[in-house]
């Protein structure tokens, strides 16, 4: 991995700073590593949401209720599969992988494509495929953010 970028976040609990690191994944071992743990890690936490604050509730609502429950408390992004993205983009040089570590595991993860030259500017063009900060970072009915700022430290770095 490659370090690209150290900063500050505030835990929103306590006002108190907490040191960020972004780093460029460079092998497909990285990535598929990381895709593996953020996958672990973020699921532990959508499971206790779901039995607590989803399940018990559906029962009472109708199909399109249930779906504004889940997506409330989960976010849009609940059914992606970080381990499915690394395999579909595991040796394919027009995506990169960045991750945003902090002393507490992963709490947001990038995925950029650059697939040709711009034709407007000097440079290259590339776009922000996934962009996913951890759901423990979320504002939601079931949840309180722990760091705010994740998503925005990813694409300015």
């Amino acid at each position: 991995m490659e370090l690209l970028d150290s900063f500050s976040l505030t835990l929103v609990s306590s006002n108190t700073v907490e040191t960020a690191e972004i780093h460029r994944l460079q092998s497909p071992n990285e990535k598929l590593a990381i895709a593996c743990k953020t996958q672990e890690e973020w699921s532990q936490f959508r499971t206790q949401i779901l039995n607590n604050n989803i399940i018990p509730y559906l029962d009472a609502l109708d199909e399109s209720s249930a779906l504004l429950l889940i997506q409330n408390h989960l976010g849009e992004d609940h059914h992606w599969d970080w381990q499915n993205k690394a395999l579909q983009t595991y040796c394919n040089s027009s995506y990169d992988w960045f991750v945003l570590n902090t002393p507490h595991g992963i709490q947001g993860l990038l995925l950029t494509y650059h697939p040709t030259h711009s034709d407007v500017e000097s440079g290259n063009v590339f776009y922000i495929d996934f962009l996913a900060s951890a759901p423990w970072n979320r504002e939601t009915p079931s949840n309180q953010p722990r760091l705010r700022g994740v998503g925005s430290g990813l694409v300015i770095s």
